[in-house]
């Protein structure tokens, strides 16, 4: 498994100019592939800016957009264990 940082452009795609418009500027920390690197999740990985009113639904909203686009968010921290994360990614791979 592979994973990389990119924007919702290099993964996502639309004829419509006005949906391409709701994602074009979302980026993403990691997106978690397979082998042939097919999207299977993606990653965030939220530090203590995540935290304020205003950022929370920023991050709502592009989650929102991306399981709407069929890709599952996993949001990480320093407070999960290796173990925890471990078993976030497992349970999408």
């Amino acid at each position: 498994m592979g994973a990389i940082t990119v924007s919702f452009n290099a993964f996502l795609t639309a004829r419509d100019i006005g949906v391409r418009n709701r994602f074009n500027k979302f980026s993403v920390d990691f997106v978690l592939t397979d082998k042939s690197f097919n999207v299977l999740a993606i990653i965030e990985v939220d530090d203590s800016s995540h935290t304020s009113k205003r950022v929370k639904e920023a991050d709502a909203k592009r989650d929102a957009f991306a399981s709407e686009a069929g890709y599952p968010t996993i949001r990480i921290n320093d407070k999960h264990s290796l173990q925890e994360i471990r078993k976030k990614l497992k349970a999408v791979a």
